[in-house]
């Protein structure tokens, strides 16, 4: 699929961006579409983890392109969620 965060992965960026990305789309998805009935008992619970996947993310000492990489993919994919974390 062109233009995805797939076929961005498989082309230019590190691992660790890719998991990064595919754990936020994930959350994201789940907060957005799901119809558990997990989601009920926790609502904030998407957006907590996300915080803790950028938390262990930044731990890599990501440089400034790949901030920018991870805001473009928060805003392009996942309407700005979390951006404001970064």
């Amino acid at each position: 699929m062109p233009g995805s965060s797939h076929s961005l992965c498989l082309a230019a960026l590190p691992v660790v961006h890719c998991l990064c990305m595919g754990s936020l789309l994930g959350l994201y998805k789940f907060e957005r579409e799901s119809t558990s009935e997990f989601k009920d008992w926790a609502p904030d619970a998407p957006i907590s983890f996300a915080w803790v996947v950028l938390d262990v993310w930044k731990t890599g000492s990501p440089g400034q392109s790949d901030l920018e990489a991870l805001k473009t993919f928060i805003e392009d994919r996942l309407d700005g969620w979390s951006a404001h974390y970064l």
